[in-house]
């Protein structure tokens, strides 16, 4: 038998395509589907290229992305209008307003960063005033007034009596005798004097004891004058008299 190519016969419209290999020497070819050769190289063969659903699916995803695209030009758009709107109006003020908000508070934070820090205290000048100067008077050494330490007179009331009262009213009483007492302190002299009516006697001592005598009727004042450096002192004495 030769070695020239196979008999093809003739394609039959129901059958599969097959795909001819060359022949070589060597053992009998096979044929292959047409349909496999097809599954195995894809860009090979007369079945290359995309199928009518490759296509129907890529303009669909194209469609899809013109309608999202166009959407996007839409809004956009819209937006742009809004914007432009309100662009000289409350928008704008808002804006402005929301600007100086954060502006003061940026201020506030700034100001309360700063006042968080160590604080600078700020001490003003003390102004000293100098204390009014009060003279001071130094009082003189003045000498103690004079005073009585004891002071009696005796006897009080006194007895004025008549020597025959049965005889006669009009005789005189008799002229009884009273007693003074005295001792004083800071003195240099005493006087005394009876009802005032000048000095009875003078210089009597700064202390001691004197008689005095008693008119009838009574009552007389008996005084006796203290002097010292540091003034006088009187001290007196009502004695009353009796039947």
């Amino acid at each position: 038998m030769g070695t020239g190519p196979a008999n093809i016969p003739p394609e039959d419209p129901g059958d599969e395509p097959t795909v001819e290999t060359p022949a070589v020497p060597g053992p009998s070819t096979q044929m292959l589907p047409a349909a496999a050769a097809d599954a195995t190289d894809p860009g090979g063969g007369g079945g290359g290229g995309p199928t009518d659903a490759d296509k129907a699916r890529r303009r669909k995803l194209i469609l899809i992305l013109l309608g999202v695209f166009l959407a996007g030009l839409a809004l956009g758009g819209l937006v742009f209008a809004l914007v432009r709107n309100n662009g000289s109006g409350s928008g704008s003020a808002a804006v402005t307003t929301s600007s100086s908000s954060s502006s003061s508070s940026s201020s506030s934070s700034s100001t309360s960063s700063s006042s968080s820090s160590a604080p600078t205290t700020t001490t003003p000048p003390t102004t000293t005033t100098p204390p009014t100067t009060v003279p001071v008077v130094v009082p003189t050494t003045q000498p103690n007034k004079p005073r009585f330490t004891q002071f009696k007179v005796a006897p009080n009331p006194v007895t004025c009596s008549v020597s025959n009262p049965q005889a006669s009213t009009s005789v005189p009483a008799s002229n009884p005798i009273v007693t003074i007492d005295w001792s004083t302190a800071n003195a240099t002299r005493v006087d005394v004097s009876v009802d005032g009516s000048g000095v009875y006697k003078t210089d009597i001592g700064t202390s001691g004891s004197i008689q005095i005598p008693y008119g009838c009727p009574g009552p007389h004042t008996f005084t006796l004058t203290a002097h010292g450096p540091g003034g006088t002192m009187r001290s007196s004495a009502i004695v009353t008299s009796h039947p």
